[in-house]
């Protein structure tokens, strides 16, 4: 069924239903669009990313409003208050730090491990961002576009070019010929998945944070003679978006508002948000939309 969408957002609390003690009128909040029953065995064990009747605010058909309404009705659970200081368009990005921020917390990555990234996309891009507050020693960065990778060069990682460059010789040699000490698969493509499985450190891990559009394949028996741990991560668990906030806030997460790339009104959403997206994307990795024009 339809719905309005916008699973990423902030906003600015303007009504409190009664009953509620913990929030008030005026506060700035980033808002976590999980929608689950809270009764089901995923539920009750803390994991609400895995509950049997997920969806998502702004994403899933529920019509009690998303990020690109002008207002929107949500339970005390599913908003965050942010801090005075912190302003509404980085809000909007806590949603998706989330995204990388579990993914290395479930890799139980140590400060001054080694990282490979393979995708510069807005995740991947999350992801150096999210590895630098961790305490990452080396990052790596792979992708295509040149776009995306001198903006990873800029957050700080060093950058491969997979077109030109042997991925895996070149990562494992800059990590003292042993390999990376965690992937992580941010692209979705089947040499993207070869690249992680070759380059990761033996007893490594290997984690999948892209979703594919097609089938892949790889030989089993790389991850089992290399003892490689391969899994998929998917926010969010009760806790990350506070964990999220306060990193930002601390300064942890260095200025993630460079990942934002324009700011449009909900006119040109379509034609300079969604298309822009679209044809742009060396260009193009957060574009906001303000709901309401000025």
């Amino acid at each position: 069924m339809p719905c309005t969408l916008g699973h990423e957002f902030s906003g600015t609390i303007v009504e409190v239903s009664s009953g509620v003690a913990d929030l008030k009128v005026g506060q700035k909040v980033a808002v976590e669009p999980l929608l689950t029953d809270g009764t089901c065995a995923f539920c009750k064990d803390g994991k609400p990313s895995m509950c049997e009747s997920l969806a998502l605010y702004g994403y899933s058909g529920w019509d009690g409003g998303g990020g690109m309404s002008e207002y929107v009705a949500l339970p005390p659970k599913s908003v965050h208050v942010i801090p005075d200081s912190m302003n509404l368009d980085v809000a909007a990005l806590v949603e998706p730090l989330t995204v990388p921020w579990r993914a290395i917390e479930a890799a139980k990555f140590m400060a001054g491990q080694a990282a490979l990234v393979l995708g510069a996309g807005p995740i991947g891009l999350m992801t150096i961002l999210c590895l630098q507050a961790f305490g990452a020693g080396k990052i790596t960065v792979s992708d295509p576009s040149p776009g995306r990778l001198e903006l990873a060069r800029q957050l700080g990682a060093d950058i491969l070019d997979p077109t030109t460059q042997d991925v895996q010789a070149e990562t494992i040699q800059a990590c003292d010929g042993l390999g990376p000490h965690v992937v992580f698969e941010c692209a979705g493509v089947q040499k993207s998945l070869t690249t992680a499985i070759q380059s990761v450190r033996k007893t490594g891990t290997i984690v999948q944070l892209a979703l594919w559009e097609t089938q892949a394949t790889y030989d089993p028996n790389d991850i089992v003679m290399r003892q490689i741990t391969y899994f998929g991560a998917i926010p969010y668990v009760p806790g990350d978006f506070q964990e999220v906030i306060r990193a930002v806030y601390e300064g942890k997460i260095k200025q993630p508002e460079r990942l934002i790339s324009s700011r449009v009104s909900m006119e040109d959403a379509v034609a300079k948000g969604f298309e822009g997206l679209l044809n742009d994307k060396s260009r193009n990795v957060q574009i906001l939309v303000e709901p309401v024009s000025a």
